[in-house]
């Protein structure tokens, strides 16, 4: 068996390098997942507001429908196809901004900046059950000046922030 190439073979190789055959991407129209909120945002320092674990895809997000501003949870576990409803992770009248997210596995990782006893902190909370359910707000550090940043791998989580 001959490992040069037949000359037929290296003309189709030949006609595909320099016309490839076109590829075709489809998007699904676009879906509205934060539908009753009211002055929406996300991180303005550009904090990671979604997360993908397999087929679950985590969102957070800064809302301000009530008489505060609050971050809110929702997750698709199917790659986007349905979502769950909204559900705020923080007290809907409070103070919360900048809200950014991380996933690793089944656990999910929330840090936001809010205020404590009149001072900017930045906060913490997790979900070890893909969202299901959460933990209590965690304060990290009750003297911050500007938004928290999160990272997760593994059981290693990162938090950071600027003072």
């Amino acid at each position: 068996m001959s490992k040069a190439l037949s000359s037929s073979k290296r003309l189709l190789l030949a006609i595909c390098i320099l016309f490839p055959p076109p590829v075709f991407a489809q998007w699904a129209s676009d879906t509205k997942l934060s539908v009753h909120a009211m002055n929406a945002s996300l991180n303005e320092d550009m904090g990671q507001c979604i997360a993908a674990n397999g087929d679950t895809i985590h969102i957070v997000w800064l809302d301000r429908r009530s008489h505060g501003a609050a971050v809110y949870y929702k997750r698709s576990v199917d790659t986007g196809l349905t979502w769950n409803t909204e559900i705020p992770l923080t007290d809907t009248n409070g103070k919360a901004s900048f809200p950014t997210i991380a996933v690793s596995g089944n656990t999910v990782h929330i840090a936001w900046l809010d205020s404590v006893f009149g001072k900017p902190a930045s906060m913490y909370k997790r979900s070890l059950d893909g969202g299901n359910t959460w933990g209590p707000n965690i304060c990290l550090d009750s003297n911050t000046l500007f938004w928290p940043g999160i990272a997760a791998h593994d059981s290693l989580v990162t938090l950071f922030d600027r003072k």
